[in-house]
């Protein structure tokens, strides 16, 4: 689970890809601290029945 530093930085990133502050908020949740990366290392933001929402480019937050 994300410490609140850690998803306010996430969503910081996710706004910074061109997303609305509400969105980026809900995605940051959605994406939590287990991302679903594709095959071009992308993330993939679900809803709760795994419909997909949103693929996002890489994201430094996640690299290690």
């Amino acid at each position: 689970m994300l410490e609140d530093e850690g998803l306010k930085s996430l969503v910081r990133e996710i706004e910074g890809q061109g997303f609305a502050p509400e969105i980026a908020d809900l995605y940051a949740a959605r994406i939590g601290d287990r991302p679903i990366v594709d095959e071009k290392g992308n993330i993939i933001v679900t809803d709760e029945r795994g419909k997909e929402l949103a693929s996002l480019k890489p994201l430094k937050f996640f690299e290690e």
